[in-house]
């Protein structure tokens, strides 16, 4: 990066970095960005997202929370998704749960945080949640390959096979 202040440089080259998988320059370029624009809310998410890859999953988290809460950011919620994203792979599902549920609270119809409150009810034995869960997705997004096969799963569960088949 000639201008090692320029952030949108720094987190461009952070981000081609991560892409060509070198993480170790993906992780200085990031960090750098967000040395140089600690405000920058994209540089904190793209930092994140990177430090919740790597298993820095309690850093990550950090980082979601301060932009979810920053005047300069645009979408809450979506940091907040990012959050319950990385928290599964701790695995901390309560934790995940409650991210998941701030999203939701900022926007209702945040379709990844939607699909994710469905797959934690039905990981957690809550069937028939999981099935209003996946309803609630199905309002604001269509089906995708993982969501049919999300609804397969809560209807072999519920022992429904008539419907399991024909999700299938």
């Amino acid at each position: 990066v000639a201008n090692p202040k320029d952030v949108q440089a720094l987190n461009v080259a952070g981000l081609v970095y991560e892409k060509m998988g070198d993480t170790q320059s993906a992780l200085t370029h990031l960090s750098n960005a967000v040395f140089a624009a600690p405000d920058d809310p994209y540089s904190r998410n793209n930092y994140g997202t990177l430090l919740c890859k790597l298993g820095q999953q309690r850093e990550a988290i950090a980082q979601f929370e301060r932009i979810a809460k920053s005047p300069a950011y645009d979408a809450p919620d979506a940091a907040y998704t990012n959050a319950g994203l990385c928290a599964r792979s701790i695995p901390d599902l309560e934790l995940a749960a409650t991210y998941f549920n701030q999203a939701l609270q900022i926007n209702p119809n945040s379709a990844t945080a939607l699909y994710q409150v469905a797959k934690l009810s039905y990981e957690n034995g809550r069937y028939t949640s999981a099935r209003e869960d996946l309803q609630n997705y199905l309002r604001v997004a269509p089906n995708t390959p993982k969501t049919l096969l999300l609804r397969v799963e809560i209807e072999h569960a519920l022992g429904n096979g008539p419907a399991r088949q024909a999700y299938a």
